[in-house]
């Protein structure tokens, strides 16, 4: 089924706010799960306005990816789909994860993040991008009566 872009740019926007804010500024769980207070202060408060960008742009193609793959499945329920996007943000983050912990730590930040905090990196991917996903498959079901 093709539906308008717009709609889904709008599911995905509210999503992303909800749980950008409700996690990062609200509940603080990327302190709680990488016990990197510095870090998570320099991304999220430090560089807020260039990392916001960063982040709308990587959880949309890490969901994009996701929505691809369930589209050619036919995947219906949405506990696949949920299943699919922890997979799909597992091999992704992942292989950012072991992309930068095999080389020697850089001054970047990712460099810096993913030597510091290590594996937890990617399972704050996990409850984030996975977070984010069911939140747009919600609001998208309000709009299209579409999500089982």
């Amino acid at each position: 089924m093709n539906y308008p872009v717009q709609s889904i740019l709008y599911a995905y926007v509210l999503a992303f706010c909800f749980i950008h804010v409700s996690y990062v500024y609200i509940l603080n769980i990327p302190f709680y799960v990488t016990n990197e207070k510095p870090l998570v202060d320099l991304y999220y408060k430090t560089n807020y306005s260039s990392n916001l960008i960063l982040d709308v742009f990587l959880i949309g193609l890490y969901l994009a990816i996701t929505e691809i793959i369930v589209r050619v499945s036919n995947l219906e329920k949405i506990h696949y789909k949920l299943l699919l996007c922890l997979v799909v943000t597992l091999c992704i983050s992942g292989a950012f994860y072991y992309y930068f912990i095999s080389r020697p730590v850089q001054s970047d930040f990712f460099s810096k993040w993913f030597h510091t905090v290590g594996f937890n990196a990617v399972y704050y991917d996990l409850i984030l991008v996975t977070s984010v996903y069911g939140v747009y498959l919600w609001l998208f079901s309000i709009f299209h009566d579409v999500v089982k």
